[in-house]
């Protein structure tokens, strides 16, 4: 497993810096073992998080697992068994880098789409996974879509709300020279952020 990705120059960015797109969020989760099934089977369903890994790993060592997790035990899968692990969304955050720029952040993915949420500007991104992999095109804004993002926008609040998450009330604060060119790394000029720590 891994606990983000990096970029890798997808969407004119380098790390992990303040984004939600699948390069940074999708990470690789694996499992082999004894007792294991389904050599190289790769689980496109149900959407699993890695709040999982603590309830799987006290399931497979025959440990109960800690009252309270958000996670589900994933051994039923990894066994082969038939199992009721579906959920309808899985959720990522973010807060800041390095503390030089604090831009909270929330995602919410569900099967098909992804919506993001920033506390800067209340930055919104909308992307429909099936159609557009490659998160290219936020369709916020279009009409077509304008039920399912408002659904999205219920999803997130109340998670918020379940969570006791305080996001609505974080503030944001980024540097100026950190908004002073073009996106895109290769825009950039200057000392990166721990370079001033």
């Amino acid at each position: 497993m891994a606990d983000h990705g990096d970029s890798m120059a997808g969407h004119g960015l380098v790390t992990k810096q303040v984004s939600m797109y699948e390069e940074t969020t999708r990470v690789p989760f694996i499992f082999a073992g004894g007792g294991i099934k389904g050599d190289g089977t790769n689980l496109a369903e149900p959407l699993i998080t890695l709040l999982d890994l603590l309830p799987t790993l006290c399931d497979y060592a025959g440990v109960q697992a800690p009252e309270g997790l958000c996670g589900k035990s994933l051994m039923p899968l990894l066994k082969g068994e038939s199992s009721d692990l579906s959920r309808s969304y899985v959720a990522s955050e973010w807060h800041t880098e390095w503390g030089f720029t604090i831009e909270p952040g929330r995602m919410l993915r569900t099967q098909k789409y992804k919506y993001i949420l920033y506390r800067e500007g209340n930055g919104e991104e909308f992307y429909d996974l099936e159609k557009d992999p490659g998160e290219t095109k936020s369709l916020v804004n279009d009409p077509q879509y304008g039920e399912i993002v408002q659904k999205h926008r219920l999803l997130m609040k109340k998670h918020v709300e379940e969570t006791n998450d305080p996001f609505f009330s974080l503030g944001w604060e980024a540097d100026a020279r950190w908004r002073s060119h073009k996106a895109g790394y290769h825009n950039h000029t200057g000392p990166a952020a721990p370079m001033l720590g």
